[in-house]
């Protein structure tokens, strides 16, 4: 295949993406794709916590973050590799999620 990667048939579901998501193994893509979500799921407490006010904009796609996050997990290679660097580089900014939903997601007035 050109790209690099074999050419992926549709599962059963017909989600080609899904079905490429799944089958990632290069430990780069790996990394890669780890580096990515770790900046990510990072953007919520470091843009609340920077030394100067709205340097750093929050994502307003939190949600959908975390849900491809744990559709990633469900690849056996990514959660390996996960667990390998350092699990708690992810669990830090899930615990912040977790107890700051409400006031990241809160509309300001108008």
């Amino acid at each position: 295949h050109p790209s690099g990667h074999p050419a992926v048939p549709a599962s059963s579901t017909g989600n080609v993406y899904l079905t490429l998501m799944l089958s990632l193994s290069s430990p780069s893509d790996l990394t890669f794709i780890a580096d990515g979500f770790d900046r990510l799921l990072n953007n919520s407490h470091e843009s609340l916590n920077t030394y100067m006010p709205l340097t750093l904009e929050r994502l307003e796609c939190m949600e959908e973050v975390l849900i491809l996050f744990l559709k990633f997990l469900g690849n056996e290679k990514f959660l390996e590799h996960i667990l390998e660097r350092s699990a708690t580089s992810y669990v830090t900014p899930l615990c912040f999620i977790m107890l700051h939903y409400e006031d990241l997601h809160r509309c300001p007035p108008p």
